[in-house]
């Protein structure tokens, strides 16, 4: 998955990560290990975990645990939009807790008016990338490669 090409990301994304795992077991239809399931992606297993965990917490997968355990998808492929998969992984927040804040008191407002600004394109490109995502289902990307 390296790539030399600084366009692409070197190593799996969360998203991609959780695409490819959404797809896999859906095209499985069983319980699939994370070992079995982190070997098929080329991810590490702990990386994988956190995916996982994510799309388990949105009602995506179902974590099984024990000697057979694994994962199992929950929705079927059909009605899982890209969108439900980014919302997983990036759940909507408030911006204001993750812009920091300059100690100087005469600096507050216009730090202040910035992060209003800076929160309006966040949240104006969050629902462009929704509206993008949510027309394509893990079905649709199955069945077009």
């Amino acid at each position: 998955m390296l790539t030399t090409q600084r366009t692409e990301q070197i190593g799996p994304s969360k998203f991609r990560a959780a695409v490819h795992a959404l797809a896999f077991l859906a095209n499985r239809g069983t319980v699939v290990s994370s070992a079995t399931l982190a070997a098929h992606i080329q991810s590490h297993a702990t990386f994988l975990r956190r995916v996982m965990s994510a799309l388990t917490q949105a009602g995506l997968v179902e974590a099984r645990e024990g000697r057979d355990g694994g994962y199992l998808l929950k929705v079927p492929a059909h009605l899982i939009t890209l969108a439900d998969v980014h919302l997983a992984l990036e759940p909507p927040h408030e911006c204001e807790e993750h812009i920091g804040h300059l100690p100087s008191k005469a600096c507050e407002q216009v730090v202040h008016d910035l992060d209003e600004q800076i929160i309006e394109v966040l949240k104006k490109t969050q629902v462009t990338v929704l509206d993008t995502l949510q027309m394509y289902t893990l079905e649709d990307l199955m069945t077009q490669g």
